[in-house]
Order: C-alpha cells, then sequence, then structure tokens
C-alpha cells in the first residue's frame, strides 16, 4: 500500500485522522492575543496545528489553545479548543499536538462531512 500523504507512527489519539491543511488563528486561553496557524489535522479526539518557527509565539505543554478555522469545502466554521499534549520542532514549524477539552461531537460530523467532501471531489471526471 502506497500513499501520496505521509503516514504517522504511532496514533496517540487512537483516532482516523483527517488532513486539513487550512490555515487559522489560535489563541493561548489567558493571553487573548490572536496568532497564525496551520490546522494540520482533526480526529474526534483531537487537532494538529503548526506554528511557524519565525512566530514569537511559544505554547507550553498543557496549555489550553482556542482554533478557529474556516473550511471552504464544506462552508463551515469551527471553534475548538484543545490542551496542548505533545510539542515536536520540524524545519519549519513547531507541531503542537492537542486533546480537546469537550467532546461535542461535531468532530465526528466534520469528519464524515470532510471524507464524503473529498470522496466527491476525487470521483469527478475532468473533460
Amino acid at each position: 500500500i502506497t500513499s501520496e500523504v505521509s503516514g504517522v507512527k504511532i496514533n496517540r489519539r487512537e483516532n482516523f485522522r483527517v488532513f486539513i491543511g487550512i490555515d487559522g488563528k489560535a489563541t493561548i486561553l489567558g493571553k487573548d492575543v490572536p496568532f497564525d496557524v496551520m490546522i494540520k489535522d482533526v480526529s474526534e479526539s483531537g487537532f494538529a496545528i503548526l506554528v511557524d518557527l519565525t512566530s514569537q509565539v511559544k505554547i507550553n505543554k498543557n496549555e489550553a489553545v482556542m482554533i478557529d478555522f474556516y473550511d471552504k469545502t464544506i462552508d463551515e466554521r469551527f471553534n475548538l479548543t484543545g490542551r496542548v499534549v505533545r510539542a515536536e520542532v520540524t524545519e519549519r514549524y513547531v507541531l503542537y499536538g492537542c486533546r480537546l477539552l469537550k467532546d461535542t461531537g461535531i468532530m465526528r460530523k466534520y469528519i464524515a462531512n470532510k471524507q464524503l467532501a473529498n470522496r466527491v471531489n476525487s470521483n469527478r471526471k475532468k473533460i
């Protein structure tokens, strides 16, 4: 089996992840200063964000982060809050893995809608 998308060695969230790749805003709770992030992926139990290494923002483990993003493929805005459970420095970004603070069921619906949108787009024939 091969894939064009990079794989995950260990699925810490124990849930299916959907790659998002959408720019958004994040705020560390209690600091109220929004900053730019890329929403890397989401699952029923959490999300991962990327913060550019040139950013002055540093998020500590266990800090709560609220993210806001708009997914134009399904025409929905999302506002999620999670607690940072890990941070990993890469060449260009710091990846923060966050566990959702509250299970509202919204991620199950979003993941299903996102998979459906991806399936519809991949089944369209080009003329």
